[in-house]
């Protein structure tokens, strides 16, 4: 996890890419307590669209919602709450978000941990 966090606190988004489940990344919505659908980004499409990168790991800009990126970035605490075996919720989010809306859940592939599945408002 936090070799995860600190290629994203430091720009590295492609060693951060290198976290990413071989079968996809699962984002989902989690503004009001949506029950949507999870959207599944294959790796690949994250390097043929610099959007999904910037989705996930940039800052926002201007009137643009937090991206996942920024929520990391912005932690005071490096270390994430743990709370299932899997699923990991930032010590400290912007005022208006719920900690319980941004998460990051990780899942074993073959000898390794990788990340399923993200979630915060405005995904």
């Amino acid at each position: 996890m936090e070799k995860f966090l600190d290629a994203v606190r430091n720009g590295k988004s492609e060693s951060a890419l290198t976290f990413i489940s071989s079968s996809g990344l699962g984002i989902k919505n989690t503004l009001g307590n949506n029950e949507g659908p999870t959207r599944v980004i294959k790796r690949s499409q994250f390097h043929r669209s610099k959007g999904w990168i910037n989705n996930l790991f940039t800052k926002e800009s201007g009137d643009e919602p937090d991206t996942l990126g920024s929520i990391i970035k912005s932690q005071k605490e490096k270390t994430w709450k743990k709370v299932t075996p899997t699923k990991f919720i930032p010590a400290t989010v912007p005022e208006y978000m719920d900690a319980s809306e941004v998460y990051i859940e990780w899942k074993r592939e073959g000898t390794k941990w990788v990340i399923a599945q993200v979630g915060w408002p405005e995904s």
